[in-house]
């Protein structure tokens, strides 16, 4: 092997140690005579990659004490930015993708600044591009997604030439924009959670999507998911659908129409955790119970799903880990920024078991006949779009 070929592989180890966080700001690295002896190079080798990593401010020579891991592996002033819209609901991914990118990126002492889009769009192209540059951004998480390609952060972005990844796109983007996006394949993680219901024997599993205008619901068109029932082995019957606004009062009398109605279901699966909340108030309010007379499944793993009562079942987006990744993409991105095919990463997911889904004691054909329904019917006055 050439000398010059055994300096790029000792300066390439070095450098991925570094910037994976495996070698900590400020950790002395070993001196060159031990460098020499694992690496099995000379020491002559060993000294032109400390020099590559020096011109590159990733590590500091101190004279007298050794070499050091640089303060900032990007650089004294270098840093990244998240932009994040700043009127984000509780609702929104980017609060739970947000802490996994923080806690990463101080593992390898870069600094994340933030910045929301509606700062940034106040500004022109080339005052953005100068603040991007006034204050040595070197890489940009763009917390945003379904795209139109007429949004201005996508032209400033752009226009800066700087690697931007973008954590949770959704299955459209990739067309619109060409950036590195992340996402997760939210009609197969979706379709999981129902396969989980289907493997716990209910073959009523009504669904509660959201507002019927959405052109695909967890990328499924109606069709394709009532056929994916099917497929299933699950009543596919349109009456076990529902998409109620994503309030307490419509997701409520969605709740009531589909336990009341011809065709209970054994268990009712969520556009998400925050519907499952909604789901919950309405099921209390009928007085059936979770799960021993259906159970619910959510959607996306938001943190406090396990303290609900009792614990929600869910498919976890796992969005702390996503967070974690979007780091590890940016910090590698000389191996695809700049490149002609833009990165798309599919992001894990996993099904999380709690109680609200326990194998369950079914013992009704239908809840009009149960006491639970009668007691209701009894006692409130019910709309004729729920009577049985």
């Amino acid at each position: 092997m050439r000398e010059v070929l055994k300096s790029d592989l000792v300066y390439n180890q070095l450098r991925e140690a570094i910037r994976s966080g495996k070698m900590k700001p400020d950790e002395r690295l070993a001196c060159e005579s031990r460098l020499s002896e694992d690496f099995k190079v000379a020491r002559n080798t060993v000294r032109k990659a400390l020099e590559r990593l020096e011109n590159e401010r990733l590590v500091v020579k101190i004279n007298g004490k050794g070499t050091f891991i640089a303060e900032n592996i990007r650089g004294e002033t270098g840093c990244f930015m998240a932009i994040t819209d700043a009127e984000s609901p509780l609702v929104s991914p980017a609060q739970y993708i947000y802490p996994g990118l923080q806690k990463r990126l101080a593992d390898t002492g870069i600094r994340l600044e933030h910045c929301s889009i509606q700062f940034i769009q106040n500004l022109s192209v080339k005052d953005a591009y100068e603040m991007f540059r006034k204050n040595s951004v070197l890489g940009i998480f763009l917390f945003a997604n379904s795209f139109t390609g007429n949004e201005p952060i996508l032209s400033m972005l752009k226009a800066a030439d700087l690697p931007v990844v973008i954590p949770h796109a959704r299955s459209g983007d990739r067309e619109i924009v060409d950036f590195a996006i992340m996402q997760t394949d939210e009609r197969l993680a979706f379709g999981d959670g129902i396969r989980y219901l289907a493997s716990q024997r209910h073959q009523k599993v009504a669904t509660i999507f959201n507002a019927p205008l959405a052109v695909s619901h967890r990328d499924f068109s109606l069709g394709d998911y009532y056929e994916f029932l099917r497929l299933n082995g699950l009543d596919n019957s349109p009456v076990l659908t529902k998409f109620p606004e994503n309030s307490r009062q419509h997701i409520g009398l969605a709740v009531k129409e589909l336990m009341l109605g011809p065709k209970p279901p054994t268990a009712i699966a969520c556009f998400s955790d925050f519907y499952a909340i909604h789901v919950y108030d309405a099921l209390k309010e009928l007085n059936i119970r979770i799960p021993e007379q259906v159970a619910v499944m959510g959607f996306c793993g938001y943190p406090g799903s396990v303290f609900m009562s009792p614990p929600l079942s869910t498919v976890d987006m796992m969005y702390e880990n996503i967070g974690h990744m979007a780091a590890e993409l940016m910090l590698n991105s000389d191996n695809w920024f700049g490149k002609e095919r833009p990165v798309t990463v599919i992001t894990p997911h996993k099904v999380v078991a709690r109680k609200s889904t326990e194998v369950a004691m079914f013992q009704r054909d239908t809840l009009s006949g149960s006491p639970y329904a009668r007691e209701y019917l009894s006692n409130n006055k019910v709309t004729q779009a729920f009577s049985l």
